[in-house]
């Protein structure tokens, strides 16, 4: 066995490497500590500076004109016992009220929709508008994107939806069937289907390849004001005025279940990644979590002291946000069911949030357990159990775990790290 750190190797189980990389990725010092003495790894785990921060931004769209850029920063200190927050906050300027944001998965262009019939790209990086797209007659009142961002649909009081080429910038076709205006869009990861919900009380299905009209499910009994569909494109949730959350059989094209219990209208819905739990934000000021699989409320989180206008989640599920008319933006805890945060900014109406990842940033003597392990066993032991983990973490530069172990000359390391991130990039094309 090859020692790449000068300490000797140990034997590591891969159950034990696994608990490890567990509580490195939750961000748990004291457990990683603990673990990490029992495998060999004490030395490094004792760091003078150490630790935890995880990063997130939220992006938020106002009755106030502006689209505002949170990037949030939570700090832990060693003990786990400390939490600061670190908040800032950009803003672009719009003519007129930001009905729907949406953030792109890599973070770095956000399009929003406008009471001046417009969809607008936005740079992030530079913080400029990128384009202004025309077509809609009307107030454009939601969009959903694509995984990689190259198509975009809107929805509109004009009663159509608009399919968009992102990559010429330019509308693709506009597909009609709705009586009345459109209220909300969906769009699976693959950019095959959407779904719509509008005051004609319908929830419509949209076979984007053919660019036509699956089926219209019916079921509300008054306006729908709020759609989500599933990544995979076969499930979809809907909100209404009707006070219920539907949940919608999309192969078979039926209703599977109608939620009750919301308290007043259903403003807004959201469904996470896995399919298995869907929020919602209702005119009582509370945001539900449901339990997709028990088709139960799991939990009513309280905080906003007026209406629930928008829900976003992250992509990991562990993450909610939400807007209301207190004109503020709450970030919920949605593993301890807790507010983690207040965003205060806008001077209205919050109508619309987006968030779609939260990023853990180790430094300290945390990194040196993720990267730098301790002995190659240690390192060994976590790659075999979890390589796309432990290639992700980075430090509060936005260093990799791979990029560190080159810089100090562990390139057996750094080597085995972008291995394995390659065959998890492989698998996960072969398997989509």
């Amino acid at each position: 066995m090859i020692s790449c750190f000068g300490w000797q190797p140990s034997r590591v189980r891969p159950d034990e490497a696994e608990e490890l990389l567990q509580a490195i990725s939750r961000g748990d010092d004291i457990k990683v500590r603990s673990l990490a003495a029992k495998v060999g790894a004490e030395r490094l785990v004792h760091g003078k500076h150490a630790q935890m921060e995880e990063a997130q931004t939220v992006v938020s769209g106002s009755e106030d004109g502006t689209v505002k850029v949170w990037s949030l920063t939570w700090i832990r200190d060693k003990s786990c016992l400390h939490c600061k927050l670190n908040t800032v906050c950009q803003t672009l300027q719009q003519p007129l009220s930001v009905p729907s944001v949406v953030l792109r998965e890599d973070g770095k262009t956000v399009f929003s929709t406008s009471e001046d019939k417009t969809l607008r790209v936005w740079d992030l990086e530079g913080m400029k508008e990128k384009a202004c797209l025309k077509g809609h007659t009307g107030i454009v009142s939601s969009l959903g994107i694509n995984e990689d961002g190259t198509i975009a649909v809107s929805g509109g009081y004009d009663m159509t939806l608009r399919v968009w080429d992102l990559e010429e910038m330019k509308e693709k076709t506009c597909l009609q069937g709705h009586s009345s205006k459109v209220t909300s869009v969906g769009t699976s990861r693959d950019g095959r289907t959407a779904v719509s919900g509008s005051k004609d009380k319908t929830v419509r299905v949209w076979d984007l390849e053919r660019m036509e009209e699956k089926a219209c499910l019916r079921g509300h009994t008054d306006v729908v004001r709020s759609v989500a569909i599933s990544p995979d494109g076969r499930t979809a949730v809907s909100g209404g005025e009707d006070e219920t959350v539907r949940v919608w059989d999309l192969v078979e094209m039926k209703e599977k279940a109608c939620l009750t219990g919301c308290g007043d209208w259903v403003n807004c819905v959201r469904m996470s990644q896995d399919g298995r739990t869907a929020i919602s934000g209702s005119d009582d000021g509370t945001v539900r979590v449901w339990d997709l699989e028990r088709m139960e409320e799991k939990a009513c989180l309280h905080g906003h002291t007026k209406l629930v206008t928008s829900v976003g989640l992250s992509m990991d599920g562990k993450t909610a946000v939400s807007g209301s008319t207190d004109n503020t933006v709450r970030v919920w805890d949605l593993d301890a069911l807790k507010e983690k945060a207040c965003l205060i900014g806008h001077t209205d109406t919050v109508l619309s949030v987006h968030t779609n990842f939260s990023k853990k940033l180790f430094t300290g003597s945390m990194l040196h357990v993720a990267a730098l392990g301790g002995s190659w066993s240690v390192c060994q032991a976590l790659l075999e159990v979890g390589g796309r983990e432990l290639g992700e973490l980075s430090d509060s530069r936005g260093r990799t775990a791979a990029s560190i172990a080159r810089e100090r000359h562990y390139h057996m390391l750094a080597e085995r790290i972008d291995d394995w991130m390659l065959r998890e990039d492989a698998k996960k094309m072969s398997s989509g």
